[in-house]
C-alpha cells in the first residue's frame, strides 16, 4: 500500500507524496519527534510556524504578488482554452457549457478566490454559493498535473505560491506540518537519532558505556572479594571509559562540520603539515575524513590530560567538575594491572578491595555522565 506523507498548513493540505518526502522549505531544527508513554513514536515529522515559513518563502522570491500573478496567468490560459474550444466545436450544448464557464472565469479575481477557499473546502456550503460550485467544476475539469492544489482546489501551479496564499488566509497564525509517521513506521526513513538522544538525555555511546558499568556492578556484587578479580573489573571500567571518550570524540569530529573544522584548525598534530599546493587541494579535501579518522585512531584516550585538552578545545566540554586527580590515580593503577602484572614501579602488589572498586566505578561513571550531559546540550546544533 505504501506510506502517505501529507504537508498541511493548519487544516489545508499543501501537498502530499507517497513513499518519499521532499524537505522543501523545512529546516533541520523544524523536526519533531513525539513518543507515547511506552516510548514508541506517535508522531515524527516537521513543524514550523507560519511566520517563519512565510519569511523563508519570501527570501526565495515567493510572496502574495507572485501568487496573484501566477493565478492571473493561469486564468488567462483557461480563458484561451475555452475560447479555442468554442471556436473549433460544433456541438451547441458543449459550446453553451463553455460559454457559461467563461462567464464564471470573468467574475473570478484574486481577492474573490481568497474568499472562496474556505467555501471550496467545506462541501456542505458549496452549493449555496454563486461561484464556488461552478468554479470547482472548472478546476476539476483540468488535469491534476496542471493544478497542484487539488486538496484545496486553489488554481495555483506551484506549491510555494499555494503556501503563500494559505498563510495569507490564516493571517500567518498557526503551523505548517509534515507528518512522516507512516514513512517511519513503514521503515522508509530513519529515526531522528539526535532528537531521540536528547529526549533520553543520553547519547547512544553513553548507553553502551552505561551497560558496561552495570555489568561490572553485577560482577562486583557477586562478592568474590578477590583482589585479582577486582583488578580485572577496574581494568574493564577504565576500558569502558576510554571507549566512550574515543567513540564520542571521533563521532562528533567526523559527523559535525563545525567541529571538524575546529579540529583541523586547532589540533597541532593535524594542522602542522606542509602547505597544500592548489592542484592538490581537492584531493586533500576528498581524503580529509580518512586523514582525520586515522589521526584520531592514533590518540591514547586513557591519557586524561590529552583528552581534557581535546574535549575542551575541540568539543567545548569542560572537565572542571570532575576529580581529575582521582582519575589519574585510577588510570595509573589500571596501567600497572595491565602492563606490569598488577605491580607498581616499586614492585608493590596492587590490592583493589571491593570498597575501593566501588569508589572507582562511581568516579568513572560521574566523569562520563558529566561529559555526556555537555554533548547532549550541543547535539542539535547545526
Amino acid at each position: 500500500m505504501g506510506a502517505y506523507v501529507s504537508t498541511k498548513i493548519n487544516n489545508y493540505e499543501v501537498t502530499w507524496s507517497k513513499n518519499y518526502f521532499d524537505e522543501w522549505f523545512f529546516h533541520k531544527n523544524d523536526r519533531i519527534r513525539i513518543v507515547d508513554d511506552n516510548g514508541e513514536i506517535s508522531f515524527i515529522g516537521y513543524r514550523v510556524d507560519l511566520q517563519t515559513l512565510k519569511n523563508r518563502l519570501e527570501l526565495a522570491g515567493y510572496n502574495i504578488y507572485s501568487a496573484e500573478k501566477e493565478l492571473e496567468c493561469l486564468i488567462k490560459e483557461w480563458r484561451e482554452y475555452f475560447r479555442e474550444f468554442i471556436k473549433n466545436n460544433d456541438d451547441l450544448e458543449r459550446i453553451k457549457v463553455a460559454n457559461s464557464q467563461l462567464q464564471i472565469l470573468d467574475k473570478i479575481n484574486f481577492d474573490s478566490l481568497l474568499n472562496l477557499i474556505p467555501i471550496l473546502i467545506n462541501n456542505s456550503e458549496i452549493v449555496d454559493h454563486e461561484l464556488a460550485l461552478p468554479f470547482k467544476e472548472i478546476i476539476t475539469y483540468f488535469d491534476g498535473a496542471f493544478v497542484e492544489s487539488l486538496s484545496t482546489l486553489f488554481p495555483t501551479i506551484s506549491t510555494e505560491n499555494l503556501a503563500i496564499v494559505l498563510i495569507h488566509i490564516e493571517n500567518s497564525i498557526g503551523f505548517c506540518e509534515a507528518d512522516l509517521t507512516e514513512l517511519y513506521l513503514d521503515e522508509r526513513m530513519d529515526d531522528f537519532f539526535d532528537i531521540a538522544q536528547v529526549q533520553k538525555q543520553k547519547t547512544y555511546v553513553y548507553e553502551t558505556f552505561e551497560q558496561s558499568i552495570l555489568d561490572l556492578y553485577k560482577l562486583k556484587n557477586l562478592q568474590i572479594n578477590n583482589s585479582i578479580f577486582n583488578n580485572m573489573l577496574l581494568g574493564n571500567a577504565v576500558s569502558a571509559m576510554e571507549a566512550y571518550l574515543f567513540d564520542t570524540f571521533k563521532r562528533q569530529v567526523i559527523d559535525k562540520e563545525s567541529i571538524k573544522r575546529r579540529y583541523v584548525e586547532v589540533y597541532d598534530n593535524f594542522n602542522n603539515k606542509a602547505n597544500i599546493k592548489p592542484e592538490n587541494l581537492f584531493n586533500f579535501l576528498d581524503n580529509l575524513d580518512e586523514k582525520i579518522s586515522n589521526e584520531i585512531d592514533r590518540l591514547s584516550f586513557h591519557n586524561i590530560d590529552l583528552v581534557k585538552g581535546l574535549y575542551k578545545n575541540i568539543l567545548c566540554c569542560s572537565f572542571e567538575n570532575n576529580d581529575i586527580n582521582e582519575l589519574r590515580r585510577i588510570i595509573s593503577q589500571r596501567h600497572d594491572i595491565v602492563h606490569r602484572n598488577g605491580r607498581t614501579l616499586s614492585g608493590d602488589q596492587i590490592q583493589i578491595t571491593t570498597e575501593s572498586l566501588e569508589i572507582c566505578l562511581i568516579c568513572i561513571s560521574n566523569f562520563i555522565k558529566n561529559i555526556d550531559y555537555q554533548i547532549i546540550d550541543n547535539l542539535l546544533d547545526d
